[in-house]
């Protein structure tokens, strides 16, 4: 949750991303590990929900503490790339249909325009998520 927006992280996005990174056969296993993870961060007062149901904020300086810290063990290179793929993946073509998905990802992409990337992957990634933006902004 700290790559993105602090304001208005949906939470069908970081369920797809756990699902994924979980790769877990049974979906209600995962699911509630999920909703356990948000339910602490919701206790310790690190994210807050708003009051559309399933979206999410997170404090601008938890967001930059838990940048700095992922930086002191050499990771938030990995997490980068990790956070583009995800955009990469999530963000749908700027299609009529894609228009309600593409308006809530369009405030997380906006790390991506100053990101360092580090391979030829990355580049494509980011070209990708970038191009579905404009398409999304041209047609909207």
């Amino acid at each position: 949750m700290s790559f993105f927006n602090p304001q208005g992280i949906p939470e069908w996005i970081l369920q797809n991303y756990s699902r994924n990174v979980a790769n877990l056969g049974d979906k209600d296993e995962g699911d509630s590990g999920f909703d356990e993870d948000l339910d602490t961060l919701q206790v310790y007062s690190l994210i807050t929900a708003t009051a559309d149901k399933g979206v999410y904020e997170i404090h601008a300086l938890v967001q930059f503490c838990t940048r700095v810290w992922l930086s002191t063990f050499n990771d938030l290179e990995q997490w980068n790339r990790k956070y583009l793929a995800l955009m990469a993946r999530e963000f749908p073509y700027g299609g009529f249909k894609n228009w309600a998905k593409c308006q809530q990802l369009l405030p997380h992409i906006e790390s991506l325009y100053v990101m360092q990337l580090s391979n030829d992957d990355s580049v494509k990634e980011w070209v990708q998520v970038l191009n579905y933006a404009v398409r999304y902004i041209q047609t909207a």
